[in-house]
């Protein structure tokens, strides 16, 4: 094989890994080819290039896809690893579903139902748009909720508070049998509907944030302990005395279930605009007192039942027994089963505890800190510092904190049940 020829091969074999990493249909070969040859016609590699949907299929399939997979084989031999699944988070048995205790108001149904409304009907929204005008208000597309996506429905709240009353006019003024339709105009004539829409877009950022670690990209497991119990207070100061949680500090410890420690219903956190616009309608005499103090309890019901769903035991205070604890949960992966081992894995631990380590910053590098731990060696023998202990945390780095990104590579690898994208079974990356 000619230099030339290796060039030509090469740039056809990262052609492939290109079109595989981004999820190109295949059919885009068929016309790369001539296109790299009229583009760059004094380049000797572009026009000996020859690679359309059959040749890269094989490529793919047969080249790149088993020696990335060898690769993969190594490093699961070498080093810890964790496999996660996707699987359907609409079994309706343990999803956190927003709207699980708030009376009669299903918030992904009322969403979903305006989403659908107007989705692909230019007619619908050029009306809705003629209402916006009436109103003076700022024509906004309306936006469609999917439940596998976590962080889309506060979005979709927002937008539909931001065109509410064009939405209510709108609903009013709009006739047919659909059951869709009567649903949102049963939903947009009642006057608690945006009090029901005001408290989820006062209540929903508390949850959005936890979501937000949940589909971080980075080892987050060591952030999980803390943040779940730094949100399970904010979501217990909303309705709780606040002298239960001075007195409190563990979460398990908390007796948010205990009526005498609730708060009073005007008194419950509902969000500032809530409380001033559920006001405003009793005072107008548009909805009567037993209407309020239904909220109220709606409201302290989802708050309980949302402390409840996520109610966590903490562990002890951190110690070596911590990381004997992993030791023994995965002997096959760490190897220190005699009492020397554990003897020195102590010693390192303590070591560790009583350094002077530096204050890490909000968002820290945790991988790049216990890599310079690994690399830390003794003065004198020269011996690696921490060698038991950064193999301890290395593998408790692998461990998932979530499976959002089993959920993502769905989404990513998608395209590739299409029609022209059957001939590949393995999606290769790097």
């Amino acid at each position: 094989m000619t230099v030339q020829e290796v060039k030509t091969r090469r740039a056809e074999l990262k052609m492939a890994v290109m079109l595989a990493n981004h999820n190109l249909p295949l059919a885009v070969t068929d016309h790369l080819g001539p296109l790299m040859k009229e583009c760059f016609k004094d380049s000797p590699t572009a026009q000996d290039y020859k690679c359309a949907r059959t040749k890269t299929s094989c490529l793919i399939n047969k080249v790149l896809a088993p020696h990335y997979q060898n690769a993969l084989v190594m490093l699961m031999r070498e080093n810890p690893y964790t496999t996660i699944t996707d699987g359907s988070n609409d079994t309706g048995r343990e999803k956190m579903n927003y709207n699980a205790a708030v009376s009669h108001f299903d918030l992904e149904d009322v969403v979903v139902d305006v989403g659908f409304w107007f989705k692909g009907s230019t007619n619908r929204k050029g009306f809705l748009a003629e209402f916006c005008e009436l109103f003076e208000s700022e024509y906004l597309e309306v936006l469609q909720h999917a439940s596998v996506r976590w962080l889309s429905l506060e979005t979709c709240v927002t937008r539909i508070l931001r065109l509410y009353e064009p939405l209510a006019s709108y609903f009013q003024s709009t006739e047919g049998n659909q059951p869709r339709l009567k649903r949102l105009q049963g939903a947009f004539s009642d006057p608690m509907t945006e009090v029901y829409l005001l408290f989820y877009q006062s209540t929903i950022p508390a949850f959005t944030s936890l979501n937000l670690l949940f589909q971080r990209q980075h080892p987050s497991i060591f952030l999980l302990q803390d943040e779940m119990i730094t949100f399970i207070r904010k979501l217990c100061s909303k309705f709780l005395l606040p002298t239960v949680l001075q007195t409190h500090l563990k979460p398990q410890d908390i007796p948010y279930v205990d009526k005498e420690n609730h708060l009073p219903g005007y008194k419950l956190n509902v969000g500032f605009i809530t409380r001033v616009r559920l006001n405003h309608l009793l005072d107008a005499g548009d909805i009567t007192a037993q209407k309020v103090e239904l909220f109220h309890t709606a409201s302290l019901n989802f708050f309980v039942k949302a402390v409840e769903f996520l109610d966590v035991r903490q562990r002890a205070e951190c110690g070596v027994e911590d990381a004997l604890y992993f030791v023994d949960r995965y002997a096959h992966l760490l190897p220190y089963h005699s009492p020397q081992d554990h003897d020195s894995l102590g010693e390192e631990f303590l070591d560790y505890q009583t350094m002077p380590v530096p204050i890490l910053e909000a968002d820290p590098d945790i991988e790049g800190f216990w890599a310079n731990m690994a690399s830390l060696k003794h003065k004198v023998t020269g011996v690696g510092r921490f060698d038991r202990l950064s193999t301890v945390a290395k593998l408790v780095l692998v461990l998932p904190h979530s499976n959002a990104d089993a959920e993502q590579r769905k989404s990513n690898t998608a395209p590739c049940r299409e029609e022209e994208r059957e001939s590949i079974y393995m999606c290769v990356s790097g």
